[in-house]
């Protein structure tokens, strides 16, 4: 698990924020500094998470279904934009054919099958803009 540690001025040590409930990454501070947004795994899929820098109001602020890849911020907190790899083209025999639904063989009709350093899954990168909806107060 990775956590998040913040390391002022004047502190002999950092302090962590967050527990080993999942993985944190992807760390934006807002543009005042009074709120801190990563990614966590903590509920399951990576979703975006926002804290204070001095550990509370720890807020889930998404529940994107099979979690994102990445996200921003706008300065005034009023949007953000999350990347989420989504599925384009049917490759599984159990998505082509329903009488399989038990089968976990992909199915390619092309020489493109890997390319490089990654093997072509139908699956593509898309950026998505969302209104951000705080609980949290200030």
């Amino acid at each position: 698990m990775t956590n998040i540690y913040l390391y002022a001025d004047g502190h002999a040590e950092p302090v962590q924020l967050t527990d080993n409930a999942g993985n944190e990454n992807n760390l934006q501070w807002n543009r005042d500094g009074s709120r801190l947004y990563f990614l966590s795994s903590r509920s399951g899929d990576s979703q975006i998470w926002s804290i204070r820098p001095d550990g509370t109001e720890l807020t889930q602020l998404s529940a994107v279904e099979d979690g994102i890849d990445g996200f921003g911020i706008t300065d005034d907190e009023s949007k953000l934009f999350y990347t989420k790899s989504v599925a384009v083209e049917k490759r599984l025999s159990k998505e082509i054919h329903a009488d399989m639904d038990r089968s976990k063989a992909k199915i390619y009709d092309d020489l493109m099958v890997r390319h490089w350093n990654y093997w072509d899954e139908g699956r593509y990168s898309h950026i998505f803009v969302a209104s951000l909806c705080r609980r949290h107060s200030g």
